[in-house]
C-alpha cells in the first residue's frame, strides 16, 4: 500500500507542472479541470502552475 496523506493539504509554496495529453482529450481536459480546482482550493497560486500540452 502507498503512503496515506491526511490533514490539511497546503499548496501555498508549491510550483506544479502538469502534462496534458491530446489523446482522449474529453477525459484529459476534465482531469485538468479537476486538478486545477483541487490545487487552487489547496492555496496553490495559479501563477505557480505550469501546463504543458504537446501540439504535435
Amino acid at each position: 500500500m502507498g503512503k496515506v496523506f491526511e490533514g490539511k493539504l497546503d499548496g501555498k509554496d508549491l510550483r506544479v507542472g502538469i502534462a496534458v495529453s491530446r489523446f482522449n482529450s474529453l477525459i484529459t481536459e476534465r482531469f485538468l479541470e479537476h486538478t486545477m480546482d483541487r490545487l487552487t482550493r489547496s492555496n496553490a497560486a495559479v501563477g505557480a502552475i505550469d501546463i504543458c500540452r504537446r501540439t504535435r
